[in-house]
């Protein structure tokens, strides 16, 4: 199983796109926004800012990682606000990670 945060981004939608067209590849896709890119197989949803969401993760054995997921500044995000959401989604994972 390859879970990729950050899947509506420009890297991780890539990676999720091109993923998705090779046999006997299961995707997690993290996001909170619909992606941009065509995922050709079916996926779950996960929001890494809520700690309890990515142990969603644990039904998977075999786990493999790619985490593409940042916020970005925009209309509605100031950079200070990017800074702590991204500095929670990171901690988030590196606990999960740690404790698995």
């Amino acid at each position: 199983m390859i879970a990729i945060t950050g899947s509506s981004g420009l890297v991780g939608g890539a990676l999720s796109n091109y993923l998705s067209n090779i046999n006997h590849v299961n995707l997690v896709r993290e996001s909170t926004y619909p992606s941009k890119q065509r995922i050709t197989k079916q996926y779950e949803v996960i929001d890494l800012e809520k700690s309890n969401s990515i142990k969603v993760l644990d039904k998977y054995k075999d786990l493999i990682l790619i985490h593409c997921a940042a916020k970005i500044p925009n209309s509605k995000n100031s950079f200070q606000d990017c800074y702590i959401d991204n500095t929670i989604i990171d901690k988030n994972i590196f606990d999960y990670l740690q404790d698995r």
